[in-house]
């Protein structure tokens, strides 16, 4: 309801504010994967999450995506909604490494929504991108040297060595823009690697194929960066 492709009919549910802090995510289908991250939080009481976000179709105003037609009507929307709700925090995520996606287009989305009121501004940097996905890029290189029943929770084999790159471009620029920078890259990698799996109950990749976080990985990002994220708009006390 709230991941929409070639379509920008968003339901209610999607932008109300139930309680505070109103979290607002905003982006493509990788910020819907993230979205997955928040709703632990809003089942507490603790948040309300709010999203609008569209395949194929980053934050950036004005951009004419490839893949989804509606992009500009959803962008819109997504602004308007903005104006007219507060949020707390608004947080801007996609696949940034994405050829197709004009980053220079962040200067004018941010300029509106300082315009619009927005206090809080959050660029979320990319998630770890793996070679055809984390689990072949994992079996690939793992499985053929190693007698080991478990693969090992950091791995280096099949990351995008463009991500670091674009994550540590993306800071500079949110400095230049005077908003807030959390390294999602960071969160997720360290000296030996990115993290592959997560143990949510049942242990999970962390994602589900080359990129798009799966629920597990959601919540542990979110609870990684939880502590910096909600510094300026502390987390409500959970509902009993």
């Amino acid at each position: 309801d709230c991941f929409l492709e070639n379509g920008a009919n968003f339901l209610p549910k999607c932008t109300t504010v139930l309680h505070r802090p109103a979290i607002f995510i905003w982006g493509d289908s990788h910020a819907n994967s993230l979205a997955a991250g928040f709703l632990p939080l809003q089942e507490k009481g603790q948040i309300s999450m709010l999203q609008v976000t569209g395949a194929a179709c980053p934050p950036l105003l004005n951009f004419n995506s490839n893949g989804n037609s509606k992009c500009q009507e959803i962008n819109a929307y997504a602004l308007q909604s903005i104006r007219v709700l507060r949020p707390d925090i608004v947080v801007l995520h996609a696949i940034w490494e994405s050829d197709s996606y004009d980053l220079s287009k962040l200067d004018l989305t941010v300029q509106q929504l300082k315009d619009a009121g927005t206090s809080d501004i959050v660029l979320l940097g990319p998630v770890p991108r793996w070679d055809g996905s984390l689990l072949r890029s994992i079996f690939r290189c793992w499985r053929p040297r190693s007698s080991a029943e478990e693969f090992p929770e950091y791995s280096k084999c099949g990351l995008d060595s463009r991500v670091p790159a674009v994550d540590a471009l993306l800071r500079l620029t949110a400095q230049r823009l005077d908003i807030r920078y959390i390294s999602a890259y960071q969160a997720l990698c360290n000296s030996n690697g990115c993290l592959t799996r997560v143990d949510e109950g049942s242990e999970q990749l962390v994602t589900y194929d080359y990129g798009h976080l799966s629920t597990g990985g959601a919540e542990y990002l979110v609870t990684a960066i939880g502590n910096d994220l909600f510094s300026r708009a502390p987390l409500a006390a959970p509902h009993r």
